[in-house]
Order: structure tokens, then sequence, then C-alpha cells
């Protein structure tokens, strides 16, 4: 018989006793699907991961920070006091930017400058608001994953021409505002240790969602606030922070850290290696300081890897139950050699050799476990999508801090699929192999015998 033919008298017998090879199929449905659905989640939850970084800011970040190393020799209580020239300035990140131009899409700075009030001009007899002074670059609102909804953001100009503006976000604009637009209106800010600026408001950007759910709720033991009372940011140029509203509490004497971001293709960890040279050469060439970075892309291959090894010794875990499908389909294939012993002696009393005989039983045991594959595999995309909408709704009653990872982007695994699929056939073939020789290896005469 040829192979066509072996197939044909393979699905003829499973019809036969359909739910005998559906029971047979059952422990391969189970494992592969388990495989399937584990091998779902795990790539779904790395892909929601990559996305989550990417909304907020993307993987092409670099951290950086001073860092100072004592000579080798040095006494472990020499205490090194930092001198004003040892901090960076703004003419270091301006000579930084021109070196790497074409790599480095911004550097942003942030310095936090503690509370103030600000009394909106637009507003007679405004009412003074609470709000955290935040001195910055161009390009935090994107690092931060926050939207501008109108007006514009900081520019380098602002930077270099020392320039009195501003952004709120739209809870300072809906409560100190009435809700009319204040681009172009200015604002008074008074700092706690009675320092006063005037700035002009340019643009006005949207408050974390998660984080305005999570200070509602009470989150991590917090006192729940009103959506009212929330004090938020006014982002301000770094430049004229450090001008006019510098305070002693909060000045750490110059600038020790910030953000890069790299342009997109840039090797983040060839770029990061060639700045940290760049700033011990042309900044601490004759002192032992120098600068320390590290990559949300080194972040989230962390993470990725830490998820990819307990996926795979889950799956593993979970493919172990193939066994026991792989047992039961060779013990339904004994039952069928003795079921069909009369007519195997037929078939070699009239000329079929061991090899033809061998072929039609493995033929109906790989056809069952390819099935069964199939099937799990259906199964396991089935249960991965469900498990997919159950955790992100999980996220949202439980966890709504964590808007990012609420959207589970369910990513199937395709070599997952190819590998069970392949290995639910190598089940049928290597569990199939001992059935089919043993009716291959009868004696025709015992087998026409055999009642």
């Amino acid at each position: 018989m040829n192979l066509k033919e072996n197939l044909k008298q393979a699905l003829t017998n499973l019809r036969v006793n359909r739910m005998r090879t559906f029971l047979t199929m059952l422990g391969i449905i189970i494992g592969i699907g388990a495989v399937i659905t584990i091998t779902t989640l795990g790539s779904s939850l790395q892909k929601t991961l990559e996305m989550s970084f990417q909304s907020i800011g993307g993987t092409n970040q670099i951290a950086a920070f001073m860092n100072y190393e004592p000579p080798e020799d040095a006494d472990e209580d020499d205490w090194v006091e930092w001198k004003e020239e040892d901090y960076l300035t703004m003419e270091d990140f301006e000579n930084f930017q021109e070196a790497f131009e074409g790599r480095v899409r911004n550097v942003v700075l942030e310095n936090y400058m503690g509370d103030a009030t600000a009394v909106y001009s637009g507003k007679p007899g405004g009412d003074p608001r609470k709000v955290s002074i935040m001195g910055t670059t161009a390009g935090y609102l994107e690092n931060h994953g926050l939207k501008l909804l109108r007006g514009r953001d900081l520019t380098a100009r602002d930077q270099t021409e020392n320039k009195a503006v501003a952004l709120v976000s739209d809870l300072y604009v809906k409560y100190a505002c009435d809700g009319e637009s204040p681009i172009g209106k200015a604002i008074e800010i008074e700092q706690e240790n009675g320092q006063v600026a005037k700035v002009y408001v340019v643009g006005v950007y949207r408050f974390d969602r998660s984080e305005l759910r999570a200070l509602k709720q009470g989150n991590e033991g917090g006192t729940p606030m009103t959506e009212k009372d929330i004090q938020t940011n006014v982002f301000l140029p770094y430049q004229f922070v450090q001008n006019n509203l510098k305070d002693e509490m909060y000045d750490m004497g110059g600038i020790q850290d910030f953000t890069i971001v790299a342009e997109p293709g840039e090797d983040v960890e060839v770029l990061q290696e060639e700045i940290k040279a760049w700033f011990a050469e042309n900044k601490w060439a004759d002192s032992n300081f120098g600068l320390e970075t590290w990559s949300s892309m080194e972040e989230l291959e962390e993470i990725q890897k830490v998820l990819q090894i307990v996926t795979l010794v889950i799956a593993v875990i979970a493919a172990i139950s193939l066994l026991v499908g792989g047992v039961g389909v060779m013990n339904i294939m004994l039952v069928s050699v003795v079921e069909l012993t009369r007519e195997i002696g037929i078939r070699k009393a009239l000329g079929a050799l061991n090899r033809d005989i061998e072929r039609q039983f493995l033929s109906e045991t790989i056809l069952i476990c390819l099935i069964g594959g199939l099937l799990g595999v259906l199964l396991g995309l089935a249960l991965g999508f469900v498990g997919a909408e159950v955790g992100s709704t999980i996220i949202q009653n439980r966890m709504p801090d964590m808007e990012e990872l609420a959207n589970v982007t369910v990513r199937p695994s395709p070599v997952a699929i190819l590998v069970s699929v392949g290995f639910s056939v190598l089940t049928g073939l290597v569990f199939g192999l001992y059935p089919a020789r043993r009716a291959a290896r009868m004696s025709p005469i015992d087998a026409l015998r055999y009642e």
C-alpha cells in the first residue's frame, strides 16, 4: 500500500471508532494546548512590556549620572569634596550634542525645586493653587509619556534665552483657569522660600491618568484625594529655574544626572560606551570622575530574559503531559493491533510485506497525534486570548496605576506552534513504532488462527 492508501485506511479507522479516537487524542490535545497557552501568554506579556516601554519614551533612552572612582591606592576613609568645576554645565551639554549630532536626538535635564503656589492672572482674584516646580529641557514630556494637549513644548531656545515660559497640566487649567485656555497668559509662582517669578503659559500637557487614578483611590496606602486637590507639576526651562527660582534645599551644586535620547536605529549599547568615553576625555580628563549609564533597552531585555526562562520552564513541565498522551496512544494502538489480528493475517497471506503492515499502523498513529496536535494548538490559542483578556481585566480593576499593562497585546509564538505540531508528530512516530512493529512481525498462520 502506498502513502495515500495508508492515510485513507487510517481515516476510515478513525471514523469507525470516533469516541475512542477522541479519547486517545485527548492527552495530546491537552498537552499541546497547555504549551501553546503558556507560550502565547509569555510572548504576549513580553510584547506588552515592549509596547509599554515605547509608550513612556521608548527603548532608546540612556540614563546617565556622575560617578567618582577613587584611585586604587586611595584610603577608604578619604572623602573627596566635589568642586563646582566637577559638575556638568549647560556648555558641556551643548558641546556634547554638537559632537553627537545625528546620533542623539536630545538631552533631557530635570531639577525638582520643591512646592510653590501658582496664581493664574486671567482669573480676577485668582485662587492660589499648590504646584510642584520642575526645571527641565525639551523632550521631557516625550520621555515620560506625557501628551501635549495644546500650545507647544519647551525648546532649546527657551533655555539659551532664559525665557519665562511654562507648561501646566490640564488639571491646573480645569480648576485654576475655570477651563479657559491659559496660552499666552501669565501665572505668578511663589516658592516656599519666598522667591517669586512671573511666567507665561506656552503649553498644556495631559496629567498622567494612571497616576490620577492611583491618587484618587489612595493606592499603596495613601490617602484618597479628590481630583481638585491633586498637586501637579509646572514645567519651566531648566536655565530659568537655575537663575530665578534656585532653592538651596534642592540645590545639588550642579548638574549630576541627565537622560539621553538616541536617534531611532542607533545601537544604544555602542552609543553608551562612546558617550562615557567622550565625557572622560572632554570633561574629566584630569580627574577620577566618570559617567555611569544604563539604558531602558537593558532593563527591558533583563525583564524579557526572566519571562523567557519562566515561560520555558512552565512549558517544559506542561509538555510532560504529552508523554502521558503518547502512552495512551500506544496503548490504544496495541488494542487495535489485537482487534485487527485476522486482517493482518489475511493481508500477509495475500503478499503484504512487513513494512506495509508497519506503515499502515504508523500512518494511523501519526495521524491521530497530528490531528490532536492541531486541535491542541487551536485550544491553546483560544485559551491564550481568553487569558489575555482576563489578565487585562484584572489589571484594570486591581492595579489601575499600571495603565500601560492593561491593554495586553496578544502575540502567539509561531516557533512554539511549529515545534508543538512537530513534537506531536514525533510523539506519534515514537509511541506508534512498537505497536506497528509488533503487528508487522506477526506470523500469518498464527494471525489467521486468532479468534
